[in-house]
């Protein structure tokens, strides 16, 4: 991948997990396999593995959980 590519990658991720917190929710498993392709060009991304996730209380302001990934652990619980 180019520079270019990865940094396309990266600011859509960054676009996702935004939308996903304005709405009080924490991915808590972001890693390579949840990111996925949505064209054959490889030009948008989606992400997907919510399947820890968690939706915080308006009174909450982080998760009091913590799920460690052997790899790789999220924005959200650095």
């Amino acid at each position: 991948m180019s520079d270019d590519e990865v940094w396309r990658i990266f600011y859509q991720l960054v676009q996702a997990l935004d939308y996903i917190h304005k709405d009080s929710i924490i991915h808590r498993n972001i890693n390579p396999k949840s990111v996925y392709f949505r064209d054959a060009q490889k030009k948008t991304i989606k992400l997907g593995g919510f399947n820890i996730s968690k939706k915080l209380d308006p009174e909450e302001k982080f998760s009091s959980t913590v799920l460690p990934n052997t790899h790789y652990l999220s924005p959200e619980q650095i």
